[in-house]
């Protein structure tokens, strides 16, 4: 047992007594002038209301004292609280002597003076007190903003400070887990008072972690000292915040994916395929849809000026934008060759395609290796082209290639197995290929993710 430590806790408890013993005394001295009445009886209540108060200091110092040997205070803001305490003792003493020896009457003014600067020191010294335990803005956090103009505090005003309205704006450090600590651990963890020697206060601080070793072990969930704390029965020593309510089961679950992904600080909604459950949350708690979205929503693109598209179209092909002001582009050859100059052109506006189609076309091969380029394409249409088995190795590199048709082509199962490693790949027509449907079904048990529609005895469609 740690008797300093043990017998400091009662700080708080001790540290009203002087104040109050003072005030009392204040209030009497203030009776006294305003009903210009000097009793003996009057003059000995005020003496040793300041006597009480001077013993009652010098105890809740000395306890103090105790209490700062466990650490995790500001040395500067823990300095200037006590020094003020000592000058308390000191001035109530004075008080006390100058009250029980009838100075007051020689000096009333100084005297008067006395009470005023007492009254003025133990207010300071109770605000740097509550400072060092609930942290330096707990006062004026709550303050209208004159106020807080006044005391140089930011006032917010002028300033958003609700989320984004765009999810992918939204860090989830800064946004999401950083007012969880603040509302929930601040108090107890900030520069002026680190209990534990862990300050919470910035992530870099968090990184350092405290006395007991790191808080963040990233990847780790659970395991994770910080996590662990703030998921312990309420009921245990170590339970984290102590006092006041703890963290929701959502606050719980935000906090624990967000170090599970390496408690990193630039983490964004739209960095992540978002576990379910971390969606709900989101939309039940933030009001925020981070459901998934498709590739295309999200995908930003180098601007493609127009005289590039009419130089594009002069080559015999069609490119247009998704949009007006949009900066994704759709190419079509629907009939005809496409050749190796048609593909030097499109390669300077590779990463815009999204959609590509080159349906009935005849493919020349060595300009098909240009299609490879094109790392945004999400659809491609090559029903009734001279596609080969040969060019299915390019389209299986493509990382977010969803789509494709090669109803009417000579691809076979060789080729579809080619395409089916890539694993962004989820629909593929295949009619009236040279795929059997033997051989289908049994490329479906071989890449499931997959979902191959038609077959070789499959019925023709129009085109």
């Amino acid at each position: 047992m740690d008797w300093a430590q043990f017998i400091g806790r009662f700080h708080p408890l001790v540290v009203h007594l002087p104040i109050g013993f003072l005030l009392f005394g204040l209030i009497l001295e203030l009776l006294s002038f305003l009903r210009k009445s000097d009793s003996a009886d009057f003059r000995k209540i005020i003496a040793w209301s300041y006597l009480a108060s001077a013993f009652g200091a010098m105890m809740s110092a000395l306890i103090g004292l105790m209490l700062a040997q466990g650490g995790g205070y500001d040395a500067a803001a823990l300095a200037n609280h006590k020094w003020m305490g000592f000058a308390l003792v000191g001035l109530t003493a004075l008080l006390y002597w100058s009250k029980s020896r009838k100075w007051d009457k020689k000096s009333p003014l100084v005297a008067y003076g006395l009470v005023g600067v007492s009254f003025v020191l133990v207010s300071l010294t109770g605000h740097l007190g509550g400072n060092l335990t609930h942290g330096s803005d707990y006062l004026l956090v709550h303050a209208p903003n004159p106020i807080k103009r006044l005391a140089g505090m930011e006032t917010g005003e002028g300033g958003d400070t609700s989320l984004p309205g765009n999810p992918d704006s939204i860090l989830v450090f800064q946004h999401i887990i950083q007012p969880v600590l603040e509302e929930k651990c601040i108090s107890c963890h900030n520069p002026a008072k680190a209990k534990g020697g862990l300050d919470l206060s910035s992530l870099e601080a968090m990184r350092a972690g405290g006395e007991s070793g790191t808080v963040l072990s990233g990847g780790m969930g659970l395991e994770s000292e910080l996590v662990h704390r703030i998921t312990l029965p309420e009921s245990s020593t170590k339970y984290m915040p102590p006092q006041g309510n703890g963290m929701s089961y959502g606050e719980i679950a935000l906090l624990k994916w967000w170090v599970s992904q390496g408690a990193p600080d630039s983490l964004s909604l739209a960095a992540e395929e978002l576990p379910i459950e971390i969606v709900a949350i989101l939309d039940r708690d933030y009001k925020v849809d981070a459901s998934p979205r498709p590739f295309i929503d999200k995908l930003t693109a180098t601007a493609i000026t127009d005289e590039q598209l009419q130089e594009v179209r002069a080559a015999g092909l069609q490119v247009n934008r998704l949009t007006p002001d949009s900066q994704l582009l759709e190419v079509s050859l629907q009939g005809g060759t496409f050749d190796s100059h048609q593909a030097e052109l499109l390669q300077n506006i590779a990463s815009n395609i999204v959609y590509a189609d080159f349906s009935r076309a005849t493919i020349n091969g060595q300009a098909f290796e240009k299609v490879a380029l094109m790392k945004n394409l999400i659809r491609i249409d090559l029903r009734h082209s001279t596609i080969t088995d040969a060019e299915m190795t390019i389209l299986a590199g493509q990382p977010h290639l969803e789509v494709v048709n090669i109803y009417g082509t000579q691809i076979s199962q060789e080729g579809l197995k080619v395409l089916g490693e890539n694993t962004a790949t989820r629909k593929v027509y295949v009619w009236n290929t040279l795929i059997s449907p033997t051989e289908m079904e049994a490329l479906s048990q071989q890449f499931p993710h997959l979902n191959l529609i038609g077959g070789a005895s499959a019925p023709s469609v129009s085109s």
